[in-house]
Parts: structure tokens; sequence; C-alpha cells
């Protein structure tokens, strides 16, 4: 009977199963009664966060997270609660009103939220090697004050703890004057952070400069390259002028311009021929001919022509444009050149090509006032006007002749004493390029406008140095915005934009533009083609757009830059606003 008892209990008891409710897991473990267990993780990661610190309130007992993040308080007696989980580097979590009962304890899980990090870095030099004695400076980025400060080890090795999380500059400066300073902006901290810094070379006050030619022994291949480029090819002999425009001169041919665009009234005879010698050389309206003494440009916009006359030179205001393949009366010179009624006459003294020109088309060159003209000597060869025609290796890089004598047996832990633009901050390494391509005037020389930059003596801008110092930039925009009215300011502009500005990726002109090599069927020595999309693709491809889907949505118009120019980057980020 007995027996018969306990099956029908069973079968009755497996017939309606208990259930559980659906806030409660079915745990048969009961937690023993005045304790509170739980495991800590990170809310970000999901990762179990150790050396957490756990302590009630009314303070009773405290305990600390394992390795596995979990943690056990015992000895509670019945109440209510505050259960408070701190770390450094984490906010202070607080878990409120938890009644303990006498029957059984608690298990609580908890999420803590970082709200400091860490950043720790490296300083090195081009030879990876680590620099010790670098002060390191950690600023607010709106305010630019100074919020912590350490210095690397011998190793080049710095850290900053309990960092709060949010954006800031980081500043390196290094005890030997042989590197130069070092900004990074627009450094996050979201947590911990690593970071390289890699310091330019810096040659002293006393460096001078030692000529391009100089630097072929070990730079034999990118001096190669960098011949064909239009830096190397600013100014150049009468034989390497535009083969198209050569034809005219040696044809004896017969030009006329209009001196006024919009009227006809005033007709411009020009002569392009050559004298016996078979120098080509150029009649304006019955005055000269005027022997061209040197040709410029000729790579990008115009090729045009200079004279000598009375030791100083001048542009000529007829010019070869390279977009129509003829010759075009330059807009900017023939004011210089002509009277209202089309007589010639002699341009006036602050209009000479030294003063209008030259400091960007030459390394190394010191201008100076004499007699209300201004000259130009080289300081390091007093017997030439400058010490190297074009865009020379120094004129980028600083004068070279420490340089020159440290590189070849330079140690791992040696400066190598010349400016490397790519190791600069943002705005030095800017400054490199937006010495010449800029408007505006030179700050602190007296003796004349100067529309380049030179110091109170008249001695050329420096690579690395700021070029604020140096030079006043001009304000040749629109009304009331941002947009250039004029050319050749591309440093202004780029200052202005949104790229030099943007906290996710602050391309720098060495970006998009390569000065070194010029790339076939590239124009302005960009990297890639524009009109394609390829040169902003290389970049924002994997920041923004990876399809050319996302792209059409961005720009409402179907994708066709090559065709129509439908979604062509440029087409609306790059316009052309000059005149």
């Amino acid at each position: 009977t007995i027996l018969i008892s306990l099956l029908v209990v069973l079968v009755f008891s497996s017939c309606f199963p208990s259930t559980p409710s659906d806030d409660i897991d079915p745990d048969f473990s009961l937690i023993p009664a005045g304790t509170i267990t739980g495991t800590v993780t990170d809310a970000t990661t999901g990762l179990m966060v150790s050396g957490v610190v756990l302590s009630t309130s009314p303070k009773t007992v405290s305990a600390t997270t394992a390795s596995t993040g979990k943690f056990t308080l015992s000895g509670l007696a019945s109440g209510t609660y505050d259960l408070i989980a701190t770390k450094t580097g984490y906010a202070t979590h607080t878990t409120e009103d938890l009644v303990l009962s006498d029957e059984e304890g608690l298990d609580i899980d908890i999420e803590l939220s970082i709200n400091s990090g860490t950043l720790q870095g490296t300083v090195i030099n081009s030879f990876e090697h680590g620099l010790s004695t670098v002060s390191l400076e950690l600023l607010n980025e709106e305010t630019n004050a100074v919020l912590a400060q350490t210095t690397t080890d011998t190793s080049g090795l710095f850290s900053f703890t309990s960092v709060p999380l949010a954006t800031y500059t980081l500043r390196a400066t290094p005890a030997d004057p042989s590197y130069s300073s070092l900004e990074k902006q627009h450094l996050t901290i979201t947590g911990a952070h690593s970071i390289t810094l890699t310091l330019s070379g810096q040659p002293s006050n006393a460096a001078t400069y030692v000529g391009s030619s100089t630097c072929d022994s070990c730079h034999e291949g990118i001096r190669e390259t960098y011949s064909q480029t239009s830096h190397a090819q600013v100014l150049k002999s009468t034989e390497d002028m535009v083969s198209a425009a050569k034809d005219f001169f040696e044809k004896n041919t017969a030009l006329t311009f209009d001196l006024d665009p919009t009227s006809a009234e005033v007709n411009l005879p020009v002569v392009l021929s050559e004298n016996r010698s078979g120098d080509p050389q150029m009649t304006l309206n019955g005055s000269g001919p005027y022997k061209i003494s040197k040709v410029y440009g000729g790579q990008t916009r115009r090729e045009s022509y200079l004279v000598t006359l009375d030791g100083h030179t001048y542009v000529l205001p007829v010019a070869w444009s390279i977009e129509t393949n003829s010759f075009v009366l330059d807009e900017e010179e023939k004011g210089n050149w002509f009277a209202s009624d089309g007589r010639v006459t002699t341009p006036a003294a602050d209009q000479t090509y030294e003063q209008r020109c030259l400091g960007c088309h030459v390394t190394d060159m010191q201008i100076l006032n004499v007699d209300g003209l201004i000259t130009t000597v080289s300081p390091t060869d007093n017997s030439k006007p400058y010490l190297e025609e074009n865009i020379g290796c120094e004129r980028c890089h600083g004068p070279g002749s420490e340089h020159v004598s440290v590189a070849a047996s330079a140690n791992e832990d040696d400066s190598l004493k010349i400016v490397q633009p790519r190791y600069l901050s943002l705005k030095e390494n800017t400054q490199v390029c937006g010495q010449c391509h800029s408007q505006g005037q030179a700050t602190h020389f007296t003796g004349g406008t100067i529309p380049y930059p030179v110091d109170a003596n008249g001695v050329l801008y420096q690579a690395g140095k700021d070029l604020d110092d140096y030079f006043t930039q001009g304000n040749n925009l629109w009304e009331s915005t941002v947009y250039s009215k004029g050319s050749h300011q591309e440093y202004s502009d780029h200052v202005q934009g949104g790229h030099y500005s943007n906290t996710q990726y602050n391309p720098r002109c060495s970006d998009c533009h390569d000065s070194h090599e010029k790339t076939s069927g590239v124009p302005h020595l960009l990297k890639a083609q524009a009109d394609d999309n390829s040169l902003c693709l290389s970049c924002n491809k994997a920041l923004n757009f990876p399809t050319t889907e996302s792209i059409q949505l961005h720009t409402q118009h179907p994708y066709d830059p090559t065709g129509t120019g439908a979604s062509r980057c440029t087409g609306c980020h790059f316009t052309k606003t000059g005149t």
C-alpha cells in the first residue's frame, strides 16, 4: 500500500511541473543570507574588470574584484544598502536601495563606464631611435592651457595617467636644439591610447646653404625625378621655351591685341622675332625690340618672358597660354607697359621682377633697397644675386651645411640637422608650401612692399620656422565670404578650409601633392587624378564613402565624374572662385 501511494504521488507531480516566474532565473543555489555577490564588467568592451573596490553604504564591509571581475560581500545584517563600485579611470557606479533580507542574499551585475584614460607613447627620430629629455605637455585644445606635463625617459618613453576623456593637443619640446618641436592636434582620449611622435631634424642658425648639386651624391634618385617637376623649372633659359611658342619667334610673327577686351578702340601690334644671334625678342607697339633674357613658368597656366633693363628685370606683357596654346596679353602686366592710349611706358621702379616675384623662384636670397630699387644678393655667396635658380632642395629642407657634415657618419641617435617636412607639426608643415603659395606682404622689412616672406634684414624665410613671424597674409576674398577673389593663395584657402580643421583627419599639402615627382598625365603635382575621384577617394573611401552608392546618396546625383562630371568631388568642394 505504501509503495502504491508513492507511485501515485510521483505520477501526479510529473503531470504538473512547477514553473518559475518570468523575471527570476531558475537558480537552485541560494545565496547565503547577509551576502551580496556579483560581477563587474566594462560597459564598452564587456570584459571583466579587476581591482574594483565594492563597498556598502551604510558602510559595513568592502571587497575588491578578482581577475574574473567577481566579488563577494558577506556578514551583512538585513536592511537597505547602496552598493558603490569605484576604480581609477572609471566613473563611480552606485546601485541604490538594495534590500537584503534575513532569508537570502543578492547577486548584482555592474557595468562601469570609463571616465578617464591613459596616454602613453614614444618620441623618436627618423632612425626610429628613442629620444630622451623631451618635454611632453598635454594642452586644452580650446584654451591651450597646459593640463599635464612629463618628460621622456632614456628610451624615449612617456605616459600620462588618469587623463579625463576629451580632445587635446600634445606638444613635444626636445632639449636638444637639433630637433624641432612637434604638436599633435585633435588627440582624442577615449581610454588607453598609444602614440609615436617622430621629430624632424633642425639646422642651427649657423648653418649655411650648399646648393642642390651637393645633395645629388646621396639623393640622386630624388633629384632626377624632381628635376622634371614645375618647381624645378620655374626659371628657364630661352632654349627651353615651349616649342610651340618658340616657332612664333623663329617665324618673325606679327600679332595684334586689344588693350581693353571690352573695346576694340586701342590695338597693340606686337612682333615676335629673333636677333642675329638667334635670341628671341619682342617689339611692343613699335617700341623695342626687347631681348628676352629668361623664361619662367610654362607647365601649368602660362609661360612668361623676362627682359633686363638698366640692371633690373621686368615681366613682358605678352605671355604664352598653356590652356589656349596661343599668345595672350597678360592682364597683370599690361598696365605696367602701356598707357591708356596704347603708348609704351617704362615700368615703375617698384614693379621689377626682383621685388614682385623673384623671392619665390630662387633659393638663398637677400633683398636690399639701393636708391629706391630692390636688388638681391646671396647671403652665402655675395658675388651672386641668389645662390640657386628655381626651388632647390634647401628651400623646403633648410640650409644643408650641417646635414652634409653629419649625414654620412650619423649614428641612430644623431639628428640629421635638416628639416624633414613630413615630421613637422601640421602648421609648420603647411607653411613650407605657404611661403610661396600665398598673397600678402613681408611684415618687418621696411625697404619696400615685398609680396613674399623675408625677415627685417630681407633674408628669405627658412623652412621649419614660423611663417607668421615673416609674413602677413592678405585678404583677397569676395566680400563677406572666405572664398578667394584671385589666384595664387592656396595656403590661406587651405588654412581656412575644412581639411585643415578636420578633427578626424588633417590632410597636409603632401598628402595630395608629390613635390618630388611628377605623375604622368596628372596636373599640379597631384598624386592621383582628381577628375575621376581617385585622389579624394584615396582617403575618403575608407573614412566616409566606401561605395559608389554612398557617394550618390551624398550628392543626390548620378555617378559619372569623368563623363558629365556628376558626383565629381572637386566639382563642389574645390570650385574655382578666383578671377
